[in-house]
């Protein structure tokens, strides 16, 4: 009898069968959907934000890796920085020697120790040099020369790979009357470049520069601009800022996002910097002109990000103030 009473009891045939369980509505998945939606419109700006913060601090490093491989190259160079562009007439071109180098082909060696001989290229999205990763390389380089069509906006250049030097080692430069103020250096006339022979450039048959001892370049070096984003190899601001500057339509034109001027190096506020590369692509033209959005390397190292006006200072300027 214990068996009996010990035994679970089973369920009768004729017992109710359990409810059935039904899926969502219609309604209730729509509304989850809905939830979802909201979720990832919040979060995907969060993580654009944290990813344009990861690429910026990422080419920040490299900027301060290209910064000690100009050092190196000032100690095996009787203490001169290398030049932004060197396409010196044909006499003097070194046998063996590319016609045309630029800032980067100088440094190469310092950077790629292994095999100093190596051409630039060969490195490309695996060097400092390349270093910016939110740089779009493909949209501004081509296999043609430094110089050719400089002005031209749609022709990308050989060794735009993301960072520009500045050609102003011997800035500022004054464009006024006499007497010349102090620290400053008399320009040709109001726009040009400047004196021959102040530039870090050497190009036949203009403008006429040379190998600019880093002490030169030193002076106000936590102020004075070396590098910075650009979409060319080199930087070039003109004599005047212009606050109202119009901001042009992206990477199509090569020379500067946001725009300044697209004239010629004469304008007002032209300058070679990709002032969007590190911001919010909604932002505003205004917002992006006063976003710490261009990463520099300043001559004494340090690099850090500016606004494209901190930057025509720190370029046209030698990190004086001069607005005009």
């Amino acid at each position: 009898m214990l068996h009996r009473v010990l035994r679970p009891r089973r369920n009768h045939p004729s017992a109710t069968p359990p409810a059935k369980r039904f899926g969502f509505t219609l309604a209730e998945l729509l509304i989850v959907i809905a939830i979802i939606g909201v979720l990832i419109s919040i979060l995907l700006p969060t993580l654009g934000a944290a990813r344009r913060s990861a690429n910026s601090a990422k080419c920040l490093a490299q900027l301060r890796d290209l910064g000690l491989a100009f050092q190196q190259y000032a100690q095996d160079n009787k203490r001169a920085f290398p030049v932004v562009e060197y396409s010196p007439l044909a006499a003097n071109i070194i046998p063996g020697t590319p016609a045309r180098r630029s800032w980067q082909d100088f440094l190469v060696k310092y950077i790629h120790k292994r095999d100093p001989d190596g051409n630039l290229i060969q490195y490309k999205n695996g060097s400092p040099i390349w270093g910016c990763p939110s740089y779009d390389g493909d949209n501004f380089w081509a296999n043609v020369d430094p110089g050719t069509a400089s002005f031209n906006p749609t022709t990308p250049q050989k060794f735009a790979t993301g960072y520009g030097m500045s050609r102003f080692a011997m800035a500022p430069y004054y464009t006024g009357a006499d007497p010349v103020p102090q620290n400053f250096t008399r320009q040709i006339a109001p726009g040009t470049y400047a004196v021959p022979g102040n530039v870090a450039l050497i190009r036949d048959p203009n403008p006429i520069g040379s190998f600019i001892k880093m002490e030169k370049w030193g002076v106000r070096g936590a102020q004075r601009g070396l590098l910075a984003d650009a979409n060319s190899h080199d930087l070039i601001a003109a004599a005047t800022w212009t606050a109202t500057a119009q901001v042009g339509p992206g990477n199509s034109d090569r020379r500067c996002d946001p725009f300044m001027a697209k004239t010629a190096p004469t304008g007002s506020s032209w300058i070679v910097v990709d002032g969007s590369r590190h911001v919010s692509p909604t932002n505003n033209p205004t917002k992006i002109m006063q976003t710490k959005g261009v990463n520099m390397l300043f001559v004494d190292g340090h690099a850090m990000p500016v606004t494209p006006e901190e930057a025509w200072i720190a370029v046209r300027g030698g990190g004086l103030d001069v607005r005009q």
